[in-house]
């Protein structure tokens, strides 16, 4: 579903109470039991539901979106056709077409006779144990397919088809995450490490070894209380490998990966497909649909990866200057 917040929801069900909305209203019953299952596998890893126990948060928490409604005395038919009408007219990060047809109007039978009544505590991923299978459900399903999970998610990869060997799974689950303010003296190490060791061709060692690593764990500090989006990828508990990504500074509306560096130990693996996927996921979940990013032209290695996770050379090129040098940058688009 789109990015919808109660009073929202509550003037879209007084829309549609009269007849109004962008999808028309529902002209079958909906059958619950076909909906719980298709929200579970296709929608309860972005969105809290008490009694589908899903805890997503990418997006609204549908209990606290239709409480206010449901307390107001709406129809649940009302509220049947707001969420139809979401699933019709979806946008970022909520895929189009997520369900269509029947299977759209299941699900809205379902949501709107349990958002917001009541129903078995969320338990969040911590309270789960080991129940792998259960974790996976609450938290990845609605993004991946996965047959033995029941899970049909579109977002991220079909872990079917990909087959990914243990250790990369491992690594994915456990070793990527969101940036804390006390990270900010390790990102700002690998952040200087890897410039050092990528860029010498282009600037020379000596050049590099001025840039000041106590500055730059400062900056980081700044950006990081200032809530900045940014993942860090760990090795036995040791930051290797950063992302940093938020709204375009050059591109309105659009969203920019501002950087991605990793340090040469950790080069090829993983760490940067990690931080990619990590780092769009979190620009859709911004709602952005597209986003650039800057690199330089002459740094081939840079180039490939990105062109390996799917972004493309727009034509668009400036000329900047770091540690005294000018060099020529390219910009990369990518559709999320």
């Amino acid at each position: 579903m789109r990015r919808a917040y109660p009073g929202a929801l509550l003037a879209a069900a007084a829309l549609l109470a009269g007849g109004c909305g962008t999808g028309g209203k529902a002209t079958v019953q909906g059958d619950q039991q076909n909906g719980a299952k298709l929200f579970t596998a296709k929608c309860g890893g972005c969105h809290t539901l008490a009694a589908a126990g899903t805890s997503g948060t990418i997006g609204p928490n549908l209990d606290d979106a239709f409480s206010g409604p449901k307390q107001q005395h709406f129809k649940e038919s009302t509220l049947e056709n707001v969420v139809l009408d979401q699933i019709r007219e979806a946008s970022a990060p909520m895929p189009a077409n997520l369900v269509t047809g029947k299977d759209a109007v299941d699900v809205s039978a379902y949501v709107a006779a349990v958002a917001g009544a009541g129903g078995a505590n969320v338990k969040p991923p911590s309270q789960l144990g080991n129940d792998g299978k259960a974790i996976f459900s609450s938290q990845c399903s609605s993004c991946h397919t996965l047959k033995a999970a029941g899970a049909a998610g579109t977002i991220g990869p079909n872990l079917d088809q990909l087959k990914p060997a243990f250790p990369i799974v491992v690594h994915q689950v456990t070793n990527i995450r969101r940036a804390r303010p006390e990270d900010a003296a390790a990102i700002a190490a690998v952040h200087v490490r890897t410039w050092q060791a990528a860029y010498e061709h282009l600037f020379g060692a000596e050049r590099l070894e001025t840039i000041d690593l106590d500055a730059r764990a400062r900056q980081w500090e700044r950006w990081l209380a200032a809530k900045e989006i940014a993942f860090v990828a760990e090795d036995a508990g040791r930051i290797v490998a950063f992302a940093w990504v938020g709204a375009s500074m050059d591109a309105l509306g659009v969203g920019e990966l501002f950087a991605i560096y990793a340090l040469p130990e950790a080069w090829g693996s993983g760490a940067g497909s990690g931080l990619m996927r990590s780092s769009l996921m979190a620009l859709r979940e911004e709602g952005f649909v597209e986003a650039v990013l800057w690199v330089l032209e002459d740094n081939p290695r840079a180039r490939r990866f990105y062109e390996r996770e799917g972004w493309s050379a727009d034509g668009i090129r400036k000329r900047g200057e770091f540690v005294g040098v000018e060099v020529d940058e390219v910009r990369y688009r990518i559709d999320l």
